[in-house]
C-alpha cells in the first residue's frame, strides 16, 4: 500500500526536503505474528527514532502501534502480550495514515497479533496515535474486494459499539454514523465523496470500539478468518447476521449480561433496528446478506470454506473475552448453532 498508493512518493518529498532520514519496515504478514512485532523492535532500538509514521491498513497500523510502544518497556514484549506484564512506558509520537476504510486501528489503543496461532490483543492508552491523517486519495488503488470487506468491518464495529455491555451515549453516537454513512456509500461507485465517507465511517467506527471493545461477531470471526483464508471484514460479515438473530430472539429468554436490565436493552436494540431500517431480526439479516452479497462478498460458507472446516474447530477458536461484552449471554450450545445457521457442518 505504501508504493501503491503514491505515499512513498510523497513521503519521500517531504524527508528529503527537510533532511529527515527514515527506516522503511514492512516485513510482516497480514495478520502480523509475534516474530514480525519483534523483528520490527529490534529494527527500532538500533535506530533510536523519532517519531513513527505508519501508512496502511489494519495490521500495518497495529503492527506499528506495537513496536512503538513495546519498544520503550523494561518487560520484555511476550509477557505484555500474554497480560502478565503491563505497558508503563510511553513510545515516540505516533502519526497514523489509514490506506484502508475499515478497521479504524487509527481511532484505537488496541494493537491484534498472532502468537503460535493464538490471536493477542494490546490493549494500553499510550498505543493510541497522537497524529491521524484521513485521505481519500490513498484508498483510491484498493481493489473492489477490500473495499467492500473493510467497509463491511466498518458496519459491523458500528453495531457492536450499540450494543455492547460497556455501550455509551457516545459510542451508540459513533456506532450510529458509521453503520448510516456505510450503507449509504458502500453500494455506490467509489468517487473521491464516497471514499472519504467510508473513511469517516471507518474511524467514527473506531472511535465507537475503542470505548465498548468489540462483542459476539467479532469473536466468532476470527477462526473463520484464520481457518477459511478470508479477508477479517469479509468473515465477521457473516456472522454479526446470526448474532443480530440471537441477540433479537433471545433477550427475554437468556441470562443477559447488560447490568441496565432489559427494558434498556430492548430499547436500544429497536433503535439499533430503525438505524438499520428494518423492522425486525430477520430483516437486518437479509438486508446485510443482500448487501454482502451485491458488493461482491459471497455468504456461501461451502463456497468460501469447503467442506473440511468443521463445528468443533470453530468453537475451540472462539474469542472467549470478546464474547463476554455481548449484551446476551451466549453458550457453548448457541455458538455452535451460530455455526450451523451459516451452514457449517458437525
Amino acid at each position: 500500500s505504501y508504493e501503491l498508493t503514491g505515499a512513498r512518493k510523497e513521503v519521500e518529498r517531504i524527508t528529503e526536503k527537510l533532511n529527515i532520514s527514515i527506516q522503511h519496515f514492512s516485513d510482516f504478514e497480514v495478520n502480523p505474528k509475534y516474530e514480525d512485532f519483534a523483528a520490527g523492535i529490534e529494527l527500532f532500538k538500533e535506530g533510536n527514532y523519532d517519531m513513527v509514521l505508519a501508512i496502511g491498513g489494519g495490521s500495518t497500523l497495529d503492527t506499528a502501534k506495537a513496536i512503538n510502544v513495546l519498544s520503550f518497556q523494561k518487560a520484555h514484549p511476550e509477557m505484555i502480550i500474554k497480560g502478565k506484564e503491563k505497558v508503563k512506558n510511553k513510545g515516540v509520537p505516533f502519526v497514523a495514515v489509514p490506506t484502508t476504510a475499515g478497521s479504524g486501528s487509527e481511532a484505537t489503543q488496541f494493537a491484534v497479533l498472532y502468537m503460535n496461532d493464538t490471536k493477542y490483543t494490546v490493549s494500553h492508552e499510550f498505543l493510541l496515535p497522537d497524529y491521524v491523517i484521513l485521505d481519500p486519495d490513498l484508498t483510491s488503488t484498493l481493489s473492489p474486494y477490500h473495499v467492500a470487506s473493510t467497509g463491511i468491518d466498518a458496519l459491523v464495529q458500528g453495531i457492536e459499539a450499540f450494543w455492547s455491555v460497556n455501550s455509551t451515549r457516545g459510542s451508540r453516537d459513533y456506532g450510529k454514523r458509521a453503520i448510516k454513512l456505510v450503507l449509504e456509500n458502500l453500494e455506490k461507485p467509489k468517487g473521491h465523496e464516497e471514499r472519504w465517507n467510508l473513511l469517516l465511517a471507518a474511524n467514527y467506527s473506531g472511535k465507537a470500539i475503542n470505548i465498548t471493545r468489540t462483542t459476539s461477531a467479532h469473536a466468532a470471526s476470527y477462526v473463520i478468518s484464520q481457518l477459511c483464508g478470508i479477508s477479517h471484514g469479509h468473515a465477521v460479515g457473516l456472522t454479526v447476521r446470526e448474532c443480530i438473530r440471537y441477540n433479537y430472539e433471545n433477550m427475554d429468554r437468556m441470562e443477559i449480561r447488560e447490568k441496565r436490565g432489559k427494558e434498556y436493552l430492548h430499547r436500544i436494540m429497536n433503535e439499533l433496528l430503525e438505524i438499520l431500517e428494518c423492522n425486525n431480526a430477520q430483516e437486518a439479516h437479509k438486508k446485510i446478506t443482500e448487501l454482502m452479497n451485491n458488493i461482491g462478498l459471497t455468504t456461501d460458507v461451502k463456497e468460501l470454506c469447503g467442506e473440511s472446516v468443521k463445528i468443533f474447530d470453530l468453537v475451540q477458536g472462539v474469542s472467549v473475552s470478546s464474547m463476554r461484552n455481548n449484551p446476551v449471554d451466549i453458550e457453548e450450545s448457541g455458538i455452535e448453532t451460530l455455526f450451523a445457521n451459516l451452514g457449517f457442518k458437525k
